[in-house]
Formats: C-alpha cells, structure tokens, sequence
C-alpha cells in the first residue's frame, strides 16, 4: 500500500503534468532531491531555433520553507528558465522571491490552518466559499508558461 505521501506525490504531479503535457512537447526529468527531501523537476521544449525550460518545485506545507524556496532558486538551469512552485491552495506565501511563480494544487488546499484534501464533497463546497481568490491558474495563452493564478 502507498503512504499518504505518495498519494499527494501523485495529486501533485497530476497538476503539473496537466500544465506542462508532454503531448504539447515538454521533456520531463526529475532532479535529485533536495536536502530536504523535495521534488524537483525540470522541463523543457522546444527545437534549434526556440528552447524554452522551466525548474518545478513541490510544497505540501501550508507555508513554503525557506529551503524549499532557496533549492528551487538555486538550481541550475539556462539564463531563460523559468521557475515554478507548485503549493496548495491558500498557502501562506510571503517568502516567495522574485522569478518564482505559484501554482496552486487542485486537489489539496490549506483550511483553517490545516492541509485539507479539497476535492473531497464534504470539503469541496466550504473551501469553494472561504477561498475567494484562491483559484487555479489560468492560461491566458496556448503556453502552459502563460498560465497565471488570478
């Protein structure tokens, strides 16, 4: 049997493989983990003429650690690439440097100060409501790297 952890793993990169489909042309490879112990990726597409990159950390926290946020800053990567945090919705984010953009998780959510499975019906309803501007990015392009949260 899995762990929770994988469970939400799973969630996790269900999210971020709807965001960058390998149909549309990326090229996944995960990294190494971190110290401590995060998910890393890093993608890319593109051909001679055009190649774009981007560097994917994974939160579950309801808060972001400054180590998770400093691997994903510092991971090598080409002078265009851009970086990406995948966090649950309603994460308390007031770390997040500048060259990092959220992503918010569809599945799972911070409620009441708690990491909350939100796709559950019992939940569903209740966060729709507290959340307010809590949603998931959207495109505003054909790229996956136009997407932005509202």
């Amino acid at each position: 049997m899995g762990s929770v952890h994988d469970i939400m793993q799973t969630f996790a990169c269900r999210d971020l493989h709807a965001r960058f489909s390998e149909y549309d042309g990326w090229v996944w490879r995960e990294l190494p983990p971190g110290k401590n112990g995060n998910v890393m990726f890093r993608v890319t597409r593109g051909n001679y003429y055009h190649q774009e990159e981007a560097i994917l950390a994974v939160s579950f926290g309801t808060r972001p650690s400054h180590e998770t946020i400093e691997e994903l800053r510092t991971t090598p990567a080409g002078h265009k690439a851009l970086r990406y945090l995948l966090v649950p919705h309603g994460a308390d984010l007031p770390d997040l440097e500048e060259g990092i953009t959220p992503l918010w998780m569809a599945a799972f959510g911070v409620v009441d100060g708690k990491l909350t499975w939100i796709t559950r019906k019992n939940h569903a309803v209740r966060h729709s409501e507290e959340a307010g501007a809590h949603h998931p990015a959207r495109c505003v392009s054909d790229s996956p790297l136009g997407c932005q949260s509202p």
